[in-house]
């Protein structure tokens, strides 16, 4: 994964990438190499699932995940 796609999937800005992936400074972002290894383009997905979930609940979705802890 290219550091331009994490930080689009992430919010669009280092900062808001960072904020993204608990990170406390966008400069953890910055030093990012431009091809992401794949254990950092694995964080990235997971931090975008659970963003994604996150903004389910919020408008009353139910995820894939969740419908299956319920079960």
């Amino acid at each position: 994964m290219l550091k331009k796609t994490a930080i689009e999937l992430l919010g669009g800005t280092p900062a808001k990438a960072a904020k993204a992936m608990g990170y406390k400074s966008p400069h953890a972002i910055y030093v990012w190499p431009d091809v992401l290894t794949q254990s950092l383009a694995d964080k990235v997905n997971g931090a975008v699932l659970r963003i994604q979930g996150q903004q389910a609940q919020q408008h009353g979705v139910s995820t894939s995940s969740q419908s299956a802890q319920h079960a």
